[in-house]
């Protein structure tokens, strides 16, 4: 399995360093966003395959906001959703939890262009038939 992002292009998506959030926590983070972007759009994705830099922005964005989460002092656990967090202890907590709103919603978005093809097809129709009868 590839990954999809790593721990060094999270933090630099958030301007962070590595004694803002270790390696260890963001290579949590990234395994989870990884396997559920993979069961989403049923897929494992790989370096050749069209959709992996979408993949990529996507689980970078959501690893981001999860950061961005961690070295704010708030749970990044899978029991929130992003709009039911409030927060005021600064200014600075503040901006970081805009910040990490807007990644994650971006990568909301991003996420329904991995949405699986369905394998229904459509119903023919029989309301007109070319066949002739004889």
């Amino acid at each position: 399995m590839v990954a999809l992002t790593t721990a060094s292009r999270v933090r630099n998506r958030i301007n962070a360093s590595i004694s803002d959030i270790s390696d260890v926590v963001l290579a949590e983070f990234i395994d989870d966003e990884q396997g559920n972007i993979e069961t989403y759009a049923k897929n494992t994705f790989t370096a050749a395959d069209p959709q992996f830099n979408t993949a990529r922005s996507i689980c970078t964005d959501r690893c981001a906001a999860k950061a961005l989460l961690h070295i704010a002092g708030i749970s990044a656990g899978i029991v929130y959703t992003i709009d039911e967090l409030k927060i005021d202890k600064s200014d600075l907590a503040t901006n970081k939890l805009s910040m990490a709103r807007d990644m994650w919603d971006r990568a909301e978005e991003q996420l329904l262009l991995l949405k699986p093809a369905s394998s229904l097809r459509p119903k023919a129709s029989t309301a007109y038939s070319n066949k002739v009868i004889w």
